[in-house]
């Protein structure tokens, strides 16, 4: 919580320095740029607890969906408070990692033109189901890990998002977010695994029960990821040795919350602590000896390496599903199951997927 407070009031101040920098200098201007990427790289950290931030300018405070409102105190401008007031605006609400650009571009338009702000950018985007699912899945997440609860509301939503997706992967490519949608890209990972968890299921000829079962347990696999800073999580280059370290952490946090929460599935807790386990040895956490993985956790390492590949990360584009294929076909007996790889390419999803990436979508 104090670490949401701290990155609403250095959003705050982002904020600022950004109107700031857009009266002062056209746009390109280095000076301009570097305040416009510290508001993007602030709006990324707030995303890692919720997709919608409010800038509530009546309460004077920032709120990461409807908790942890983080107090503006002094760092928001008089100048943006009056402009926006002049507007006829008492919050401004935004959803999505595009909510950055849409913010700067109120930003602008208050140095301008106030009055065209709630009709121009301010106007209520349609809807975004996975942005929907990732609030929901968000909830889900927070009450395992605050309260080691299961909420079991934000669960049923999410599971109607991830059974709702198209394609079978049979016959059509099956519908993956990819880090192209609105939602972080952990949250959207999360989606994805789970996605195509279910479809290995139903290859496996489990029941409705079953499915859902293994639903949840991919869906929860990585709450762990809760303890990792979110300057970590948004880094848009690879990550430093201790950076990587600390994500290490997840699988032991995660495993031991869902092992504690009542009505979670055993099998979240074994998934969460063996996913990123791998054949030859090489994966985390560290064991002192050799760990026969549960044969779902192997299934789902492919599932999740092959999310992985064909989603946008900040600094590689996302795998084409020809070479995400080959790849995790090179990647089997070593660092994957063999027959794992081939349950899920040949007879979960042999038509591949599609992705909402805007570089790659087959």
């Amino acid at each position: 919580m104090s670490q949401t407070i701290n990155v609403g009031q250095q959003l705050a101040r982002a904020l600022s320095l950004a109107y700031r920098a857009i009266r002062l200098y056209p746009a390109g201007h280095p000076q301009r740029e570097k305040a416009e990427f510290a508001v993007q790289s602030m709006w990324s950290a707030l995303l890692t607890h919720t997709p919608e931030v409010v800038i509530d300018l009546e309460r004077h405070e920032i709120r990461a969906g409807n908790t942890y409102p983080a107090p503006l105190g002094q760092a928001l401008q008089p100048e943006i408070l009056t402009a926006a007031r002049s507007a006829g605006l008492n919050e401004l609400r935004f959803e999505g990692r595009g909510g950055a650009e849409r913010v700067l571009a109120v930003l602008e338009l208050l140095t301008q033109a106030p009055g065209r702000v709630r009709a121009e950018v301010v106007a209520p985007a349609g809807p975004r189901p996975d942005r929907d699912a990732a609030y929901a899945l968000t909830r889900y997440w927070n009450a395992i890990a605050q309260r080691r609860e299961r909420d079991e509301a934000a669960l049923h939503e999410v599971l109607e998002f991830v059974g709702g997706q198209t394609g079978d992967g049979l016959v059509r490519p099956v519908a993956l977010i990819g880090g192209g949608g609105d939602s972080h890209p952990v949250h959207a990972h999360a989606l994805d695994v789970a996605r195509l968890a279910m479809l290995a299921g139903r290859a496996l000829g489990m029941d409705a029960a079953g499915l859902a079962e293994l639903g949840e347990a991919a869906l929860a696999m990585d709450v762990g990821m809760t303890v990792v800073p979110a300057e970590i999580l948004n880094r848009p280059l690879r990550l430093e040795k201790d950076e990587f370290r600390a994500i290490r952490v997840h699988p032991l946090a995660g495993s031991a919350w869902l092992l504690a929460t009542p009505g979670i599935p055993p099998l979240a807790g074994v998934l969460a602590f063996e996913h990123h386990l791998r054949e030859d040895g090489r994966g985390y956490p560290q064991l002192s000896a050799p760990w026969p993985a549960h044969p779902l956790s192997r299934i789902v390492q492919v599932c999740d390496t092959y999310a992985a590949l064909r989603s946008e990360r900040p600094f590689r584009p996302p795998l084409g599903e020809v070479e995400a294929r080959q790849l995790l076909r090179r990647l089997a007996g070593t660092a994957l199951d063999a027959e794992a790889v081939e349950m899920l390419l040949a007879r979960a999803a042999p038509a591949g997927c599609v992705t909402q990436n805007a570089l790659v979508t087959a």
